[in-house]
């Protein structure tokens, strides 16, 4: 929970960086967090790494059919 909030506040800061860090700690101990897998795309993307985002959202999808999030981010 800390960690998400860290992670989460981090990308609300443009550091996105250190909140991919965050959001990977959080996907290394539950691989199947939607919200730390849509935070993740979205540092991803916002660093200019817009394949892994995509690759990330789509893993989110498969995971996670009807998490609504995931199709318009």
């Amino acid at each position: 929970e800390a960690t998400s909030r860290l992670a989460n506040a981090l990308r609300l800061a443009g550091q996105y960086v250190d909140a991919s860090h965050a959001y990977r700690r959080i996907l290394s101990q539950a691989p199947t967090d939607r919200h730390a897998a849509m935070g993740l795309s979205v540092c991803l993307a916002a660093s200019g790494d817009v394949a892994s985002a995509e690759h990330i959202l789509r893993t989110c999808l498969q995971q996670h059919p009807s998490y609504a999030p995931a199709y318009v981010t």
